[in-house]
């Protein structure tokens, strides 16, 4: 009842009611992240290449 003023009991509630999480977010779900890094360090390549030939 007094989460507001007693921080160390709010904090072992939370830590007692965890639950393991069983999904993960993902914000492009049809990509693997190894795809997504190889696409980064193809913008990151093009974008420099491009800067060079200015």
């Amino acid at each position: 009842m007094d989460w507001k003023t007693n921080t160390p009991a709010f904090i072992k509630f939370l830590r007692d009611h965890q639950c393991p999480s069983f999904l993960e977010y993902g914000e492009y779900p049809y990509f693997t992240s190894d795809e997504i890094k190889k696409a980064l360090k193809i913008k990151a390549a093009l974008s420099e290449m491009l800067e060079q030939m200015q």
